[in-house]
């Protein structure tokens, strides 16, 4: 679970009931993830996945499985395209939206 800091050195930004939550959809990280204690509000990322809920929770956004695209990227400078490097886009655009 990633929480923003209380202080941003950018602008003091501060949600303390903002939580960014990642998980995959295998047997073990649904099962931490039925345990957690997670804020209602929590945004729900779903990693290598398409699905639209986790655990009883809904998705906030899916990140899909993109081996291609990460191997393309790890090999040379640059950003990682395709369906993932959309979800990636969207996702900040979200974030940075809602940060201010």
């Amino acid at each position: 679970m990633v929480r923003p800091s209380p202080t941003s050195a950018r602008d003091g930004f501060f949600h303390p009931s903002i939580a960014i939550v990642m998980s995959y959809d295998d047997p073990i990280s649904l099962a931490a993830l039925a345990t957690a204690d997670l804020p209602e509000a929590a945004w729900l990322i779903a990693s290598q996945s398409t699905t639209t809920s986790l655990s009883g929770r809904d998705v906030f956004r899916a990140l899909p499985r993109a081996e291609a695209a990460i191997s393309a990227a790890t090999s040379r400078p640059g950003a990682i395209g395709g369906a993932l490097g959309k979800a990636y886009d969207e996702l900040s655009e979200i974030i940075a939206i809602d940060a201010t």
